[in-house]
């Protein structure tokens, strides 16, 4: 009996620690980049649909936004005011830090989680159409629109490793979308 017991906690846990991937970001609405509609993958089968929105939907701070998908939900700051090179994601007790790599340089994008660091970066520099990560040691993560010059809708292919958490995932992909699509 114990050892059904066991058997059914650890089956429990591999379930609760599996790890999500964001397949697709999308706008609400044709005209706009206030709300995008988010997909995540939990499994082979299940897809996953939640929203990234403004926190202040009728104002023009495109500083602070929210999500939820599922049971997951975050917030994303702007941390300074004069600093659009800092950003900050909490989710849970996760505090995913976001800076450019370089100052003045919005086409590459450090991503910090405690001791897990990655880097996202337009893979042709000036052309923001395309975002990768391709450390091996973490794994890929491409970001692309789905048309090329369309900011409106965008896919990603995570391959990266399961000990990368979903908010150092979402953290990437934000960024990316955001300092590819217009403030409207």
């Amino acid at each position: 009996m114990k050892g059904i017991s066991i058997l059914l906690f650890s089956l429990f846990i591999c379930v609760q620690l599996q790890a999500q991937y964001i397949i697709a970001f999308h706008t609400e609405n044709n005209d706009s980049f206030r709300v995008w509609n988010v997909e995540i993958e939990v499994d082979s089968i299940t897809i996953i649909e939640g929203q990234l929105e403004l926190t202040w939907g009728l104002s023009d701070d495109f500083t602070a936004w929210q999500y939820s998908i599922g049971d997951i939900d975050g917030d994303i700051v702007q941390k300074y005011d004069n600093n659009p090179g800092f950003w900050e994601l909490r989710q849970g007790s996760d505090i995913v830090s976001i800076t450019r790599t370089w100052p003045n340089d919005p086409t590459s994008w450090k991503i910090k989680l405690g001791k897990q660091q990655f880097t996202i970066k337009s893979k042709y520099g000036n052309t923001v159409d395309e975002w990768q990560n391709r450390e091996a040691d973490r794994g890929d993560l491409i970001i692309y629109s789905e048309n090329e010059g369309d900011p409106r809708d965008w896919l990603i292919d995570d391959y990266m490793n399961d000990d990368i958490p979903f908010s150092m995932r979402m953290a990437a992909v934000f960024i990316s979308i955001y300092s590819s699509s217009p403030k409207t």
